[in-house]
């Protein structure tokens, strides 16, 4: 599980005041509370390797996005930078993993007025594999059921129990060509993106 160590003085300082790798997550995502903290302690596996690409892509990029964003915020040097990125230990997490994948997703549409920033393609993320069908408050209400529910949402991601046509997947499409269990999410999310933009390569939906 991916975890970050308070190695240091400057490490401790930007957890303490709430900056912390996955409150970052939280903020950029926009998705707190319960269900936050099930996708950051769900270790993200690649099923016959077939994610290994985007998990080095998470590790390298997602990881020193947050250390020079927070880095840039409270003015730190080139060597507390590289600190603050190698405080982040451990194998990927769904959460960072969807959240890689939302963030490449955004930086294709970042020119659309309609879209601001990755937090919206991580909500539709959610909504396609039917993790909104519970919010926190039902989880106040109701708890463990809402719990069991998220669970095997995220069961279903992990071990790639979706339908062949990625429904309850992240990426669902119509008619595709192959069985989306047996592809990369890197390739499924472009045939979904393919499905969802004009001849112009607008977002429609």
């Amino acid at each position: 599980m991916v975890k970050q160590i308070r190695n240091g003085e400057v490490v401790e300082k930007i957890i303490e005041n709430g900056d912390g790798y996955f409150h970052w997550l939280q903020k950029k995502s926009g998705v707190e509370g319960a269900l936050s903290s099930m996708l950051a302690e769900t270790v993200f596996v690649s099923v016959d390797g077939l994610d290994d690409i985007l998990v080095d892509k998470t590790k390298e990029e997602i990881r020193r996005q947050y250390a020079e964003e927070i880095a840039e915020k409270e003015n730190l040097n080139d060597k507390d930078t590289e600190t603050l990125y190698k405080s982040i230990r451990g194998d990927c997490c769904l959460f960072e993993v969807i959240f890689c994948l939302s963030v490449s997703l955004n930086d294709m549409f970042e020119d659309s007025d309609a879209y601001d920033g990755p937090s919206h393609f991580f909500g539709v993320m959610m909504s396609n594999a039917g993790f909104d069908l519970y919010d926190d408050e039902d989880m106040d209400t109701i708890g463990e059921q809402v719990k069991e529910y998220w669970q095997r949402c995220i069961d279903r991601i992990l071990e790639r129990k979706y339908e062949p046509d990625g429904t309850h997947g992240l990426f669902p499409v119509k008619e595709p060509e192959r069985d989306l269990r047996r592809i990369s999410l890197w390739q499924q999310m472009n045939i979904w993106v393919d499905q969802h933009t004009n001849e112009d390569g607008e977002w429609v939906d």
